[in-house]
C-alpha cells in the first residue's frame, strides 16, 4: 500500500457528513467562468523500437486516442484575510449511460477530481485563472526515442537548444489527455464543483516529504489532510443547504465531443 492509499484509508470513514461541517465563512466564491469543454479523437505516433530485435533501427507506429481542448477556469473569490488555501475542482456526472438522472448517491460515487491546487489569497477580491495545461497531477506525453535521438544529434552540432522543449520521461501520473471524460455531440451534462478549504497548520513536513516522494503532483492534497474528492467522499445530510455555503460553488457544464476533429 502506497502513501496515497494509506492517507485515503486513514481519512475515509463511513460517518455521514453534515453539510455545516464543510462551511467556511472566511472565503466566498462570487463567480465561476469556464471555457467550453470539448473532447476529440486524435492520431499520434508511438515508438515500436522495443518490438524489434535490431534496436539500431527506429520503428514508429500510430494509435488513435481520446484528448481534449485546453480550457481555462476563472474564479472570483473574496477573502476576509490574507491566507493560503486549497482549491479543489470536481466534476460530478448528472446522468447515466442511458440518459437517466443519477441519484445523489450515484453522483457522489462517480465524482471526478479535475484539479487541486494551493493559492495565496489577499484580503478582499481575488481573481484566479487556471489553465488546464497547468494542472500538476496529470502527466504529459512521453518524448519519443527517435525524437530524443534526433534532438541530441542536433544539439551536438549546436543546431538546437535542448532546454527550449523539455524531454518527458515515464511518470506515475495519469495521462493529461484523460482529464475529461468523453463528451457527446449534443453535450454530456455535468456539474462543476469548486470548494475552498483552509490549510492545516499542524501538517508535518514528514508527511509532505512522503507525499512529494510519490511524484503524483498532489502536494496540495496533504496541506488540508482531506480526501481527493472531498466533500463528495462521504454521504451528506442536509445537502439541500449546499448552495448556501460561501466556500462552495456549483455550476452546470456540458462536455461536447467533436467527431470531425481528428488531429
Amino acid at each position: 500500500m502506497n502513501i496515497v492509499e494509506e492517507e485515503m484509508l486513514e481519512l475515509s470513514t463511513n460517518v455521514i457528513r453534515n453539510v455545516e461541517e464543510i462551511s467556511w465563512d472566511l472565503v466566498k466564491i462570487n463567480n465561476l467562468k469556464i471555457d467550453e469543454l470539448q473532447t476529440y479523437v486524435e492520431k499520434v505516433p508511438i515508438d515500436l523500437i522495443n518490438m524489434q530485435e535490431d534496436r539500431q533501427q527506429s520503428a514508429i507506429g500510430q494509435i488513435t486516442r481520446l484528448n481534449h481542448k485546453r480550457f481555462t477556469l476563472s474564479m472570483d473569490i473574496t477573502s476576509e484575510r490574507q491566507q493560503r488555501v486549497v482549491v479543489r475542482t470536481l466534476l460530478i456526472p448528472k446522468i447515466d449511460v442511458m440518459g437517466k438522472r443519477l441519484t445523489i448517491e450515484k453522483q457522489r460515487q462517480n465524482t471526478i477530481l479535475l484539479d487541486i491546487m494551493h493559492v495565496d489569497l489577499n484580503v478582499g477580491r481575488n481573481v484566479i485563472s487556471r489553465n488546464s495545461k497547468d494542472i500538476t497531477w496529470t502527466g504529459r506525453d512521453v518524448t519519443l526515442y527517435s525524437e530524443i535521438y534526433e534532438r541530441i544529434m542536433l544539439a551536438m552540432q549546436d543546431n538546437v537548444d535542448l532546454t527550449i522543449k523539455p524531454i518527458v520521461g515515464q511518470t506515475t501520473l495519469m495521462p493529461h489527455r484523460l482529464l475529461l471524460p468523453r463528451g457527446r455531440i449534443d453535450g454530456l451534462p455535468m456539474q462543476l464543483m469548486v470548494i475552498i478549504t483552509p490549510i492545516q497548520e499542524h501538517t508535518t513536513m514528514t508527511k509532505m516529504t512522503m507525499m512529494q516522494g510519490t511524484n503524483l503532483g498532489m502536494d496540495s492534497l496533504i496541506l488540508d489532510n482531506l480526501p481527493l474528492t472531498y466533500p463528495m467522499d462521504r454521504e451528506m445530510k442536509n445537502i439541500q443547504k449546499f448552495p448556501q455555503l460561501t466556500n462552495v460553488m456549483l455550476k452546470d457544464v456540458m462536455i461536447y465531443h467533436n467527431e470531425e476533429q481528428v488531429m
